[in-house]
């Protein structure tokens, strides 16, 4: 029996086994001066995260830019943007914040849009009380202005997914992708289960390009359910918090 460990590298690891969930995960390898270098060559822009960790900390936009004949690199890591000539010297800055922790790089995609600012999309699904996988809730993330991850402990505005996709889809364009997203956040659980069968909840997060597409960035074995007190539906947050207790994750007071 392979064994997937419980983080981003093993449930990437996990997800690719399926091919229809492998085509929606972005290229993610371990981060190393190698793989790092090539994937900037290839993709131009990529996000490196801690293999370990939630919430949106220590994540690093990295981008390669043409300039003439010449190239440079920068990278945004919080609000601290900077620029480099050489590989050699951003690497050296990169691996001050990252240490010696094992960190992923991610082929980057670039988001939608809504007031100029990247949103994606939070997507919970839960084991209820008959044991079946069951969507129980989706949620908009839009990044702070000035961020660029999206997360709430970051400073990311959550919102209802229609207001965030309105400016670019009709009213049957928004229905139809709420329910492919809540019917992928099954298929997704269904799938992690195999690999770590003692999951009862996940949350995962998906972003959309500019053609649409769901992209699965990461998926979280222990996703934080008060994020959905923010959607403005309260039935929607009571039978999460419902099914979250019934997990023994939070007791009522």
């Amino acid at each position: 029996m392979i064994r997937y460990y419980n983080n981003k590298l093993g449930k990437t690891k996990l997800l690719n086994r399926k091919e229809e969930l492998r085509a929606l995960v972005p290229t993610t390898t371990r981060a190393t001066r190698e793989s790092l270098h090539s994937m900037l060559k290839e993709y131009g822009m990529v996000y490196v995260k801690p293999n370990h960790g939630t919430g949106g900390y220590g994540v690093i936009k990295a981008e390669r830019k043409e300039r003439g004949d010449a190239h440079y690199y920068q990278y945004k890591h919080s609000m601290k943007e900077r620029r480099f000539d050489t590989y050699k010297a951003f690497y050296h800055s990169i691996r001050k914040i990252t240490g010696k922790k094992t960190y992923v790089v991610q082929k980057g995609i670039r988001l939608l849009r809504c007031q100029k600012r990247p949103f994606d999309i939070r997507v919970m699904v839960q084991l209820n009380e008959r044991r079946r996988w069951e969507h129980t809730g989706t949620i908009g993330r839009m990044a702070h202005p000035r961020r660029i991850v999206t997360n709430y402990h970051n400073g990311g505005t959550p919102l209802p997914l229609g207001k965030l996709l309105k400016p670019h889809l009709d009213p049957n364009g928004i229905a139809k992708m709420e329910k492919d997203l809540a019917d992928l956040g099954v298929k997704v659980a269904k799938h992690l289960q195999s690999g770590f069968p003692w999951v009862k909840e996940i949350g995962v997060d998906v972003g959309l390009d500019k053609a649409h597409r769901p992209w699965i960035f990461e998926v979280n074995t222990r996703p934080d359910p008060f994020i959905f007190h923010k959607l403005g539906k309260p039935s929607v947050f009571r039978k999460i918090m419902r099914l979250s207790r019934l997990h023994g994750r939070f007791r009522k007071k």
